[in-house]
């Protein structure tokens, strides 16, 4: 809120998963599966 954005990844490299979820879903869907993510 105080810096105006959207959303606030903490800590702040949880951006980057994020950011390939919505550029590529299916690469990210491979990659979730493969390191734990149901």
């Amino acid at each position: 809120v105080e810096r105006g954005r959207a959303e606030v990844y903490v800590p702040a490299w949880l951006r980057l998963p994020a950011r390939l979820r919505g550029a590529a879903p299916g690469p990210f869907r491979v990659l979730a599966r493969r390191f734990g993510r149901p």
